[in-house]
């Protein structure tokens, strides 16, 4: 799968090296808050965080831009989402777990689209479509357990991974967005953008705002 990841990335930066030989082009530098529902599905012990990403847009008329995006989501591992078996139960057979540690999940998404511009002076707003491809990793989940039976004077002790973590997944993706951004000077914009990400797998959908820089070629 780092593999992929690797062709995706490549692609992206050849695409965006073009930019500089042509007009009509833009580039994208973004970052934002996640406020994301896949912490319900694939990422259930992990809560909301941070998105990067670039994007290469070219200007096909007045009106339309096709983009090209890879972006990078980053979510922070919450402790307190561990669940485990009832306090009776835990007695019974002798056994108290604890989460000692845990690492956060990514997840990076390639994605081809189309936007529909708006522009009236300095501010133009936009409608955009996409769809591609998404790959979550999964961060590991560090669990503690103390074997403490009645009749040992010294509890044994050990670290092992939570069952069911450390995956990784691959999946279509599509989305809808709408943005707003504000010419700063002839070459230099800055944009905001909100966009709902659907997966194909689990389906579930979030939200990503985003802020960043846009250059015009």
């Amino acid at each position: 799968m780092k593999r992929i990841i690797a062709y995706i990335f490549l692609i992206v930066l050849f695409f965006v090296s073009s930019v500089f030989a042509q007009s009509n082009y833009k580039i994208e530098l973004s970052g934002g808050k996640i406020y994301s529902t896949l912490q319900n599905t694939l990422l259930p012990y992990w809560d909301t965080g941070w998105s990067f990403g670039i994007t290469a847009s070219k200007k096909i008329n007045k009106e339309i831009e096709l983009t090209s995006s890879f972006k990078i989501q980053n979510f922070r591992f919450q402790p307190g989402r561990v669940r485990f078996p009832p306090t009776t139960f835990v007695e019974f057979i002798g056994h108290s777990l604890s989460v000692s540690g845990g690492e956060n999940s990514n997840v990076y998404n390639f994605s081809l689209g189309i936007r529909v511009l708006s522009s009236s002076g300095r501010i133009s707003t936009f409608f955009s479509l996409s769809g591609g491809l998404q790959y979550i990793s999964q961060g590991k989940i560090f669990i503690t357990s103390i074997f403490d039976p009645v009749n040992l004077s010294i509890p044994s002790t050990s670290e092992t991974y939570l069952y069911n973590n450390n995956r990784n997944y691959l999946m279509g993706i599509a989305s809808i967005g709408a943005g707003i951004s504000f010419k700063i000077i002839s070459k230099i914009s800055l944009i905001t953008e909100g966009r709902l990400i659907t997966t194909f797998k689990r389906t579930t959908s979030y939200p990503i705002l985003s802020t960043g820089i846009q250059y015009s070629f």
